[in-house]
């Protein structure tokens, strides 16, 4: 991994013809930055390449910047497309690097829990309204006037709760106070309900 002060001295070494004490290059360093460094003039803009490949070096405080536009002309791609993508243009930036990025996307970590979702494996939520769960608590032997019925909402992330009063177990009226409760916090990535794919189902149809 280069940095950029490091960057800079490269730079420096290659445009003296020769190394010495008197211009504070060690013969060591010079031969090696001549080996295995060139400077491209691009636009006026002087840019460190690989003689190997003629490739550009990439500097640790770029890592980020670089990988963000990579991944994202990718579509979000997994790591043989971002080393590829990164092979094309770039060098000098270790492979576990990228593995570290990936690691960090949000975007990537909530797609992947959804694909994950259809197999019977331990739920993971990974953020607030990532998976709402549902459930209608019957209160036909106890009800409040025409009420017989409580909605419970439970966010799977935080645990917070919001309960709802309905006349019947309907989906129509789940949906209404569904979208009451999107409108305030947003709509969530998974909806799940014990009371099966059907119901669970219905509601999102009258959303």
């Amino acid at each position: 991994m280069i940095s950029f002060d490091y960057y800079q001295k490269i730079i420096h070494c290659l445009k003296q013809p020769k190394s010495g004490k008197a211009i504070g290059i060690d013969a060591k360093f010079h031969f090696w930055c001549k080996k295995n460094f060139k400077i491209d003039i691009t636009s006026g803009i002087e840019i460190l390449c690989s003689t190997k490949n003629d490739r550009r070096i990439v500097v640790i405080e770029s890592y980020f910047a670089i990988l963000k536009d990579i991944h994202q002309k990718t579509g979000h791609g997994a790591r043989d497309k971002m080393r590829h993508e990164m092979n094309e243009h770039y060098y000098w930036m270790p492979a576990q690097v990228i593995d570290i990025f990936l690691q960090c996307c949000i975007s990537c970590i909530v797609r992947k829990s959804i694909k994950l979702s259809v197999t019977p494996t331990a739920i993971v939520s990974v953020g607030f309204l990532t998976r709402l769960q549902i459930d209608l608590i019957d209160f036909r032997t106890r009800p409040d006037k025409e009420f017989q019925w409580i909605l419970h909402c439970r966010d799977h992330y935080s645990k917070y709760s919001w309960d709802y009063p309905l006349v019947s177990k309907e989906a129509q009226g789940v949906a209404e106070h569904l979208l009451t409760l999107f409108y305030q916090f947003g709509p969530c990535k998974i909806l799940q309900s014990d009371n099966g794919r059907e119901f669970t189902a219905n509601v999102i149809k009258n959303l």
